[in-house]
Order: C-alpha cells, then structure tokens, then sequence
C-alpha cells in the first residue's frame, strides 16, 4: 500500500512539473499580443501613457503653455495620458520635473508622509515629503484653471527648488 501511494504521489508531482513547466506563447514586439492559435488566451501589453514629444510647442493642444526654465540642461517633453504636460530637466546638476494639467488633483504623482509644509509669498505651496531614509520637495500652484508642480526627489533643497520655480515666473 505504500508502495502504490509513493508511485501515485510522485506521478502527480510529475504532472504538476510538466504542468509548471509548459511553452508560454512568445509575445510579438511590435504589437505586444501573443502568437497563439485555438483555445489559447490572447495577452496583450498595457501601452505607455507616456508620449515623448518635440517641444513644450505639443502643450498648446491641451490647451496648456508651460516652459523649462532658460537656464535648464537635458530638457525633454512628453504627454502623459493625453491630458498632462511634462518637463524633466536640469538645473546645476539636479534633475527637475515640472508638470501641468488642466485638473485639481494631485499630479506630482509623489506620495509620502508631509514632513513640513510651507505657503510662498505667490500663494504656491512647497511641501516636503519624505521618511528616515530620503525627503524630497515639489511646489504646487494653479493659474487660469491649470494646476503646475515643480519636483525633485534627489538633491534639491528647499532653497534650490524655490530658486527654480522663481526661474518660471
């Protein structure tokens, strides 16, 4: 009786292997669906919302005028979700992002515990987040409907992000 449950057992374990162990369909890199044929399930990749575009030029179709700072370095442009302007660039060797978008809501896309917040004298915000390990600043303003922040998450300090946002103005 042993023998038979050791043989029925080690049968299953085989099965399960070869089950563990079968061909996944090898996805196509141009579309991101899978070759596959019969019952096979269809899999498809999740597209980027991110589309890096030319010149901050690309904003005035969301209806949004924003600018890098003129004395930034590695200036690049995107569009997130069709609905966000985005600028990264760099300002004495820290990089820096800026953001706009016609919404309310919080689109710095930093989450983290508020260590210290402060009002500017414009009315914007700088807020320092952060935990034990790392603390980054972004400053939040809104004008003509349109919400901006300004954002590091190495290297700034307070001073230095102030110094920025005041480059914008």
């Amino acid at each position: 009786m042993k023998k038979f449950i050791v043989i029925v057992l080690s049968l299953l374990l085989v099965l399960a292997l070869a089950a563990c162990g079968a061909k996944q369909p090898e996805a196509d890199p141009q579309s991101g669906v899978s070759d596959v044929s019969g019952d096979e399930e269809l899999t498809a990749q999740i597209p980027n919302p991110v589309v890096d575009v030319d010149s901050a030029e690309a904003f005035r179709e969301l209806g949004i005028t924003l600018e890098a700072p003129a004395n930034a370095a590695d200036v690049t442009y995107s569009v997130i979700n069709k609905e966000l302007a985005q600028i990264n660039f760099t300002v004495d060797g820290v990089r820096y992002n800026l953001r706009a978008a016609k919404t309310a809501d919080d689109i710095s896309g930093l989450y983290g515990d508020v260590k210290d917040e402060k009002t500017l004298d414009d009315g914007a915000v700088l807020t320092e987040i952060g935990n034990a390990v790392e603390t980054y600043y972004k400053i939040t303003w809104t004008a003509d409907d349109v919400s901006y922040v300004l954002s590091n998450t190495q290297g700034a300090t307070a001073d230095t992000i102030t110094a920025v946002y005041d480059s914008l103005k």
